[in-house]
């Protein structure tokens, strides 16, 4: 199976969630990829995702593939082994005293001991590392000295380990920011004590973001290696561009993404929907994040947050039929600040199976107040997830993103192309338009394509090849965005440009004659609500694949309520109309 992505255009099919503009195309067998490392998506539909039966996982798959690869004809390497990540939930509480502080340290040394007898591998802080910020004359330097203090325990002596004594991240989390919930006035204090400058020189960091709040780790688990992406509390549209950056870099690798804050209680939880700037470039909610980051990118196959008091977990199949799991765990209400709760997720490519346990260094049943989260079913549960087939899968992928200025893995795309045709306007050039326009009344079409997809060549899908499938993800934003009709996309028969208008097009675009009468993809009920959605396009990438000239798309409706996405012009690359194929 090989998989080709490209941004900046729209296709037809069936609207799926997603975030910004994207196709993507898989091609290989009939199946759809990335389907075997989960189990089977014949559960409820929610939020337009199919979801896996949500249980302790249902057994194991003896006969799945085996994690067994031999590069350059060497023997393969040993099986995998089970190995565990260990997750630091909300200590904002805890170093608000010398008490509290104890407890912190009382955790990461527990993980110190515990790193041969349990496998520990990695190590994720779920944000609100303290309570305060930077707030007060002294910056809140007594709750930053705490949380430094505990944390260093992970390091050993650096002089001895350079590495430290195992791979970790802390992600930033609105209480860390120098003004609590304010990301206007920046994050200097975790910057200067968790920031890049942190992890200098380990071989395990792989690198930051502009802004030094996003990270990116990788890690050894049983003898295979892992992704792991650190995100700021509300990614931003610049975030998530680079963390789409790091894992089209890493193509192969199973990744794991921490965020502070993405879902909440429950089972199943929903993703955070709040927060949200949909009429720019800006702050996105956990809901944003996964249709602009998770959908598009099946090497993700968990996502850990805290920020909401309590547990959660939500189980999804993407546009490309992967698996996800997204877990919430903070303690942070049991007495003393959380009770030293934090969590092992035991990951087991034997079992095919990932186990999450709540334990505490501190907590003493019996003695104790609160609640023995070891005990709770909530805290303490097996999901299904085939390890070994989801890495096989992405080694045997081939996966090509194409957005407009992009670099997914053959350098920066500058292929889309679109603009709109305006019946009132019907000389108007819109080529540079930072969107594009589809209306029944006045009337107006939008119009995009993605050139050089089929050929010979890097980032190219070779012609003649069965697409498995495609999808196109675009961004509905902006003022009067959203719309109750959508849009048919119809696969164009004649040529255009940016440069085309109403008038030049002979009164715009007609069905059957410049275009295909009936639509390969439709819009309508999808995009009533602002946001990212992933559309089916298969069929329109298939027609090209078997020689149909690419034109791309005329996005058509006789509806009275205006749709409106982001072009491949507008500022936010991770908003841009991108498309990917998997074949």
């Amino acid at each position: 199976m090989r998989v080709h992505s490209f941004v900046g255009g729209r296709s037809p099919g069936r609207w799926l969630p997603a975030a910004a503009l994207l196709l993507v195309v898989a091609c290989g067998d009939d199946r759809p990829p990335f389907l075997d490392a989960g189990p089977s998506a014949d559960g409820a539909l929610v939020d337009g995702e199919a979801q896996p039966p949500d249980a302790a996982a249902d057994g194991a798959r003896p006969d799945g593939p085996r994690d067994l690869f031999s590069p350059d004809g060497a023997s393969p390497p040993p099986p995998a082994r089970p190995f565990t990540v260990v997750l630091l939930p909300d200590t904002q509480y805890y170093t608000q005293s010398n008490s509290g502080g104890a407890i912190f340290a009382a955790q990461t040394a527990w993980i110190v001991k515990q790193l041969k007898a349990s496998q520990i591998a990695f190590v994720s802080h779920l944000g609100d590392i303290v309570q305060s910020g930077a707030v007060g004359a002294s910056k809140n330097k007594a709750q930053w000295d705490r949380a430094v203090a505990a944390m260093k325990a992970l390091d050993g002596d650096l002089q001895k380990r350079p590495d430290g004594l195992l791979p970790y991240a802390a992600v930033v989390g609105n209480h860390d920011l120098d003004k609590p919930s304010d990301k206007t006035k920046g994050a200097t204090r975790y910057l200067e004590h968790f920031g890049p400058g942190r992890y200098k020189g380990r071989s395990w960091f792989v690198g930051a973001s502009a802004n030094g709040q996003n990270m990116a780790q990788v890690f050894d688990g049983g003898g295979r290696t892992y992704l792991h992406l650190g995100l700021e509390w509300r990614p931003t549209d610049e975030a998530i561009a680079w963390a789409q950056g790091v894992l089209a870099k890493h193509p192969t690798l199973p990744t794991i993404v921490s965020t502070h804050q993405y879902v909440g209680k429950g089972n199943p939880a929903a993703r955070m929907a709040t927060a949200e700037t949909y009429d720019s470039s800006g702050v996105n909610n956990g809901q944003s994040l996964y249709r602009k980051l998770v959908v598009p990118y099946p090497q993700i196959f968990l996502v850990l947050c805290g920020h909401v008091p309590g547990v959660g977990r939500l189980t999804s199949k993407t546009a490309l039929g992967a698996t996800v799991h997204q877990v919430l765990f903070d303690y942070q209400y049991d007495p003393k600040g959380g009770n030293g709760w934090l969590v092992r997720v035991r990951l087991d490519p034997l079992t095919r199976k990932l186990g999450f346990s709540a334990h505490s260094p501190t907590y003493k049943a019996g003695s104790s107040s609160g609640t023995d989260h070891a005990k709770s079913a909530a805290s303490n549960y097996t999901l299904a997830f085939d390890l070994p087939a989801h890495r096989g899968q992405l080694a045997k992928a081939r996966v090509r993103r194409f957005r407009q200025g992009q670099d997914n893995g053959a350098g920066d795309y500058k292929g889309a192309r679109d603009t709109y045709l305006a019946e009132d306007s019907p000389t108007t050039n819109r080529g540079t338009a930072a969107d594009v326009w589809t209306d029944g009344s006045p009337r107006a079409q939008g119009l995009l394509r993605f050139e050089g997809i089929i050929g010979k060549g890097p980032g190219k899908i070779p012609p003649g090849t069965k697409i498995a499938r495609a999808v196109l993800t675009v961004t509905t934003e902006g003022k009067y965005a959203d719309s109750k009709n959508g849009a048919g996309l119809h696969r164009m028969k004649i040529t255009w440009s940016e440069g085309s208008t109403w008038s030049g097009l002979g009164k715009g675009v007609q069905l059957g004659k410049e275009a295909e009468t009936v639509s390969d993809a439709s819009s309508a009920g999808e995009v009533s609500v602002k946001g990212t959605r992933s559309l089916d396009v298969t069929a329109s990438v298939q027609a090209w694949s078997d020689g149909a000239p690419n034109h791309g798309w005329v996005l058509h409706t006789t509806g009275s309520d205006r749709w409106q996405l982001r072009s491949s012009q507008w500022k936010a690359v991770a908003e841009r109309p991108m498309l990917t194929v998997v074949y």
